[in-house]
């Protein structure tokens, strides 16, 4: 991925697979720090079994759909934002209908 490019076009990346029902398109990505931007595509039906925790910074924006967060049972629909700074613990979640996000993962001390 060229860090400079004027437009991506994400239809012409393919969906990679992350585990079952969690699929990414990374859409940028900074080959010195490691931070990326991508997008996210969860089945109807996952149910999350981990807690999260990341050793970068997240920002999370639901484009479509919702998922519930298991331990607390707050809702992320279209139009939510997140953030969880480097070492927040967050999750796990659950989604019936299925959810699109775009997240970026901003790693600030490489």
């Amino acid at each position: 991925m060229d860090e400079k490019c004027e437009a991506c076009y994400t239809d012409q990346i393919n969906w990679v697979k992350v585990k079952d029902k969690l699929w990414e398109k990374i859409i940028w990505k900074d080959q010195k720090s490691g931070t990326y931007i991508r997008l996210t595509r969860t089945d109807p039906g996952f149910k999350g079994l981990d807690t999260l925790k990341h050793d970068c910074d997240e920002f999370v924006y639901v484009l479509q759909g919702s998922q519930t967060n298991i331990n607390n049972g707050k809702v992320w629909h279209q139009g939510t934002f997140s953030f969880f700074p480097a070492g927040t613990e967050h999750g796990p979640f659950t989604t019936e209908e299925g959810i699109n996000c775009i997240e970026f993962r901003y790693y600030p001390n490489k």
